[in-house]
C-alpha cells in the first residue's frame, strides 16, 4: 500500500474549479464574485483550544455543527486542518472533546467493499480501495453531472453511522482530480469515499455513484 503527498509544484496543474482550493471555504462558486468576498469569522460562535486526539469532524459533531459549517464559520479551506493548541471558533464550548466510541476497523464485511463505481458517470481511479494515506491527496476520476446538477464527495469515518458532506462541485471533470482530501480532518482508521452525481432535484442520478474504502492514518 502506498501513502499519498501533497501535490508538488511540478505536478499537472489542477484544474481551475480546484485552484482556491487551500484559500476558500467551498468550492461552489469558484469561478464567480464568492471567490473574492473577504471571509468572517462567525462572530457569535466561541473560542476553542484544540486538544490531543481532536479532529474537525469529531469537533463539528460535538459542537452541533456540521463540518462544512464548522469549515466555512472558520474561513477554512476544504484542506484546512488543525494543529494542538490551536484556538478556533466553535458554536458552543465543549465540556470534554469527543472521542470515537466505536472501533476504527470494524467487523463487517460491507466496510471493506467498493459501491457502485461501474458506470462512466461516477469513477474513483485513484486511489485504490483499502490504500494506507496521510495528510493531503488527490482523488482522482470522473464525475459527468447532468444539467443543473453537481458532485458531491462525502467520507464516512468507521466510528461515524453518517456520510459527511466535504465538497460540492457544480461542473462535470473527466479522468481528472475530483477533489482534495485533508485524512487529519477524519481522524485516523477506515473510512468510507463517496461520490455521488447529484441532478437538480439533489437526488443522486443513475449511475451516479462511486464509494471505496481507505485507510487514513494518524500524523
Amino acid at each position: 500500500m502506498t501513502t499519498a503527498a501533497p501535490p508538488a509544484e511540478s505536478a499537472t496543474p489542477l484544474p481551475a474549479v480546484f485552484a482556491h482550493l487551500i484559500a476558500t471555504p467551498t468550492a461552489i462558486g469558484a469561478a464567480g464574485a464568492e471567490a473574492d468576498t473577504a471571509c468572517v469569522v462567525a462572530e457569535s460562535w466561541l473560542p476553542y483550544e484544540v486538544r490531543e486526539g481532536d479532529s474537525l469532524l469529531a469537533l463539528a459533531l460535538a459542537s452541533g455543527s456540521s463540518l462544512v459549517e464548522l469549515r466555512e464559520g472558520n474561513c477554512f479551506g476544504p484542506v484546512t486542518g488543525i494543529i494542538v493548541g490551536d484556538s478556533i471558533a466553535l458554536p458552543r464550548l465543549l465540556e470534554t472533546p469527543l472521542a470515537p466510541s466505536t472501533p476504527l476497523f470494524p467487523v463487517a464485511d460491507t466496510a471493506y467493499q467498493v459501491l457502485g463505481c461501474d458506470s462512466a458517470r461516477a469513477t474513483i481511479s485513484e486511489p485504490s480501495p483499502m490504500t494506507e494515506l496521510q495528510g493531503v491527496f488527490a482523488v482522482h476520476g470522473r464525475a459527468q453531472i447532468p444539467e443543473d446538477g453537481k458532485y458531491r464527495i462525502s467520507v464516512k469515518p468507521a466510528w461515524s453511522p453518517d456520510y459527511h458532506r466535504y465538497l460540492d462541485v457544480e461542473r462535470s471533470i473527466v479522468d481528472d482530480v475530483i477533489g482534495l482530501i485533508n485524512t487529519e480532518i477524519f481522524g485516523p482508521g477506515l473510512q468510507r469515499l463517496r461520490l455521488e452525481i447529484l441532478n437538480g432535484d439533489s437526488e443522486i442520478a443513475d449511475g451516479g455513484l462511486c464509494e471505496i474504502p481507505l485507510v487514513f492514518k494518524a500524523p
